[in-house]
Protein backbone atom coordinates (compact mmCIF):
# COMPACT_ATOMS: atom_id res chain seq x y z
CA UNK A 1 0.00 0.00 0.00
CA UNK A 2 1.38 3.52 0.54
CA UNK A 3 2.14 3.05 4.12
CA UNK A 4 5.42 2.87 7.00
CA UNK A 5 4.71 0.84 10.27
CA UNK A 6 6.77 0.77 13.35
CA UNK A 7 6.12 -2.47 14.82
CA UNK A 8 7.23 -3.16 19.14
CA UNK A 9 8.97 -6.12 18.45
CA UNK A 10 8.42 -7.42 22.07
CA UNK A 11 4.84 -8.18 21.19
CA UNK A 12 5.20 -8.09 17.10
CA UNK A 13 2.31 -4.90 17.20
CA UNK A 14 2.03 -2.14 15.10
CA UNK A 15 2.01 0.91 16.90
CA UNK A 16 2.33 3.51 13.95
CA UNK A 17 1.04 3.41 10.82
CA UNK A 18 2.22 6.55 8.66
CA UNK A 19 0.97 7.38 5.25
CA UNK A 20 4.13 7.67 2.68
CA UNK A 21 3.57 7.14 -0.86
CA UNK A 22 1.90 4.60 -3.06
CA UNK A 23 4.00 1.08 -4.24
CA UNK A 24 6.79 1.50 -1.42
CA UNK A 25 9.78 -0.89 -2.01
CA UNK A 26 13.21 -0.24 -0.81
CA UNK A 27 14.02 1.08 3.16
CA UNK A 28 17.48 2.27 3.88
CA UNK A 29 19.17 3.92 6.89
CA UNK A 30 21.74 5.89 7.14
CA UNK A 31 23.88 6.65 9.56
CA UNK A 32 22.37 9.51 10.99
CA UNK A 33 19.25 6.64 11.84
CA UNK A 34 17.00 8.38 9.32
CA UNK A 35 15.04 5.86 7.58
CA UNK A 36 14.89 6.69 3.73
CA UNK A 37 11.92 4.73 1.59
CA UNK A 38 11.63 4.65 -2.50
CA UNK A 39 8.27 4.97 -3.57
CA UNK A 40 8.07 3.00 -7.00
CA UNK A 41 5.02 5.67 -8.31
CA UNK A 42 1.95 4.49 -10.40
CA UNK A 43 4.32 3.20 -13.70
CA UNK A 44 2.34 6.15 -15.60
CA UNK A 45 1.79 9.58 -14.10
CA UNK A 46 3.61 9.39 -10.77
CA UNK A 47 7.36 8.50 -10.71
CA UNK A 48 9.28 6.87 -8.72
CA UNK A 49 10.45 9.11 -5.54
CA UNK A 50 12.55 9.04 -2.45
CA UNK A 51 11.18 9.86 0.55
CA UNK A 52 13.17 10.51 3.76
CA UNK A 53 11.37 9.84 7.26
CA UNK A 54 12.85 10.89 10.73
CA UNK A 55 12.14 9.09 14.04
CA UNK A 56 11.47 10.45 17.70
CA UNK A 57 13.43 8.65 20.53
CA UNK A 58 10.14 6.24 20.87
CA UNK A 59 10.96 5.00 17.49
CA UNK A 60 7.53 6.71 16.32
CA UNK A 61 7.85 8.41 13.20
CA UNK A 62 8.48 12.22 13.82
CA UNK A 63 8.06 13.45 9.82
CA UNK A 64 8.19 12.37 6.38
CA UNK A 65 9.81 14.30 3.91
CA UNK A 66 9.81 14.36 0.39
CA UNK A 67 13.34 14.79 -1.06
CA UNK A 68 12.28 15.80 -4.29
CA UNK A 69 14.54 13.15 -6.13
CA UNK A 70 13.63 10.80 -8.88
CA UNK A 71 14.97 7.39 -8.68
CA UNK A 72 14.56 4.29 -8.86
CA UNK A 73 17.07 2.14 -6.26
CA UNK A 74 19.51 3.50 -3.99
CA UNK A 75 22.33 2.52 -1.57
CA UNK A 76 23.83 5.70 1.10
CA UNK A 77 27.06 4.87 1.46
CA UNK A 78 28.62 8.02 3.97
CA UNK A 79 26.70 11.27 3.35
CA UNK A 80 25.89 10.62 0.01
CA UNK A 81 23.23 8.68 -1.99
CA UNK A 82 24.18 6.85 -5.25
CA UNK A 83 20.94 6.20 -7.10
CA UNK A 84 19.93 5.09 -10.67
CA UNK A 85 16.88 6.56 -12.72
CA UNK A 86 15.15 3.92 -14.56
CA UNK A 87 11.72 4.82 -14.72
CA UNK A 88 8.78 2.10 -16.15
CA UNK A 89 6.33 3.93 -18.68
CA UNK A 90 3.26 1.88 -19.11
CA UNK A 91 4.96 -1.67 -20.09
CA UNK A 92 8.70 -0.58 -20.65
CA UNK A 93 11.93 1.01 -19.20
CA UNK A 94 12.26 4.63 -20.19
CA UNK A 95 15.20 5.34 -22.47
CA UNK A 96 16.57 8.01 -20.18
CA UNK A 97 18.24 6.48 -17.15
CA UNK A 98 20.29 8.29 -14.90
CA UNK A 99 22.85 7.32 -12.38
CA UNK A 100 23.69 10.07 -9.90
CA UNK A 101 24.92 11.26 -6.73
CA UNK A 102 23.08 12.92 -3.99
CA UNK A 103 23.81 14.82 -0.43
CA UNK A 104 21.52 13.22 2.34
CA UNK A 105 21.08 16.25 3.89
CA UNK A 106 20.49 18.95 1.49
CA UNK A 107 19.31 16.54 -1.32
CA UNK A 108 21.43 18.45 -3.93
CA UNK A 109 22.25 16.41 -6.80
CA UNK A 110 26.47 16.33 -6.51
CA UNK A 111 26.97 14.17 -9.48
CA UNK A 112 24.96 14.08 -12.51
CA UNK A 113 26.51 10.88 -13.85
CA UNK A 114 28.63 8.96 -12.25
CA UNK A 115 29.51 6.74 -14.99
CA UNK A 116 32.60 8.70 -16.53
CA UNK A 117 33.60 6.17 -19.56
CA UNK A 118 30.19 5.69 -21.37
CA UNK A 119 29.37 2.49 -20.63
CA UNK A 120 26.44 3.19 -18.95
CA UNK A 121 24.52 2.58 -22.57
CA UNK A 122 25.74 -1.20 -21.92
CA UNK A 123 23.25 -1.31 -18.93
CA UNK A 124 19.86 -2.56 -20.74
CA UNK A 125 17.53 -2.55 -17.10
CA UNK A 126 19.25 -1.29 -13.90
CA UNK A 127 17.74 -3.85 -10.88
CA UNK A 128 20.50 -3.24 -8.48
CA UNK A 129 23.12 -0.70 -6.26
CA UNK A 130 25.32 -1.71 -4.18
CA UNK A 131 29.01 0.40 -3.04
CA UNK A 132 31.60 -1.06 -1.20
CA UNK A 133 31.79 1.15 1.89
CA UNK A 134 35.39 0.57 2.34
CA UNK A 135 36.83 1.24 -1.38
CA UNK A 136 33.62 3.18 -2.70
CA UNK A 137 33.55 1.05 -6.05
CA UNK A 138 30.12 0.92 -7.58
CA UNK A 139 28.11 -2.30 -8.60
CA UNK A 140 25.12 -2.54 -11.01
CA UNK A 141 23.05 -5.60 -11.48
CA UNK A 142 21.47 -5.24 -15.26
CA UNK A 143 18.42 -7.54 -15.20
CA UNK A 144 19.11 -7.48 -19.56
CA UNK A 145 15.76 -8.49 -20.77
CA UNK A 146 14.31 -10.24 -17.43
CA UNK A 147 14.87 -13.83 -19.10
CA UNK A 148 18.36 -14.21 -19.76
CA UNK A 149 21.61 -13.85 -17.91
CA UNK A 150 21.93 -10.40 -16.50
CA UNK A 151 25.25 -9.09 -15.56
CA UNK A 152 27.34 -6.68 -12.36
CA UNK A 153 29.28 -4.27 -13.54
CA UNK A 154 31.96 -2.95 -11.04
CA UNK A 155 32.91 1.05 -11.02
CA UNK A 156 35.49 2.49 -9.55
CA UNK A 157 35.18 5.62 -7.46
CA UNK A 158 36.32 7.85 -10.60
CA UNK A 159 33.16 6.24 -12.54
CA UNK A 160 35.16 3.94 -14.69
CA UNK A 161 34.09 0.65 -15.39
CA UNK A 162 36.69 -2.25 -13.54
CA UNK A 163 34.89 -5.46 -14.81
CA UNK A 164 31.70 -6.68 -16.01
CA UNK A 165 30.53 -10.75 -14.84
CA UNK A 166 27.45 -12.68 -15.98
CA UNK A 167 24.84 -13.54 -13.33
CA UNK A 168 22.03 -15.47 -13.66
CA UNK A 169 18.74 -14.04 -14.52
CA UNK A 170 17.15 -10.87 -12.86
CA UNK A 171 20.43 -9.99 -10.39
CA UNK A 172 18.12 -8.06 -7.68
CA UNK A 173 20.65 -7.33 -5.23
CA UNK A 174 24.01 -7.26 -3.87
CA UNK A 175 25.53 -8.44 -0.59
Amino acid sequence: DNTVSVIRLSTFTQIEKKEVAINLHRMRLDKNGKIWVLSRGDYYTMPPQLFRLETNSNGTIKSVENTGLLCSNFEICDNEIYMYNAPYQGNSISSNITYSIADIETFDVVEENFIKDGTENLIKIPYAIKVNPSTKEVFICDAKNYVSSGTITCYSPQGIKRWSVFTGDIPSSIT
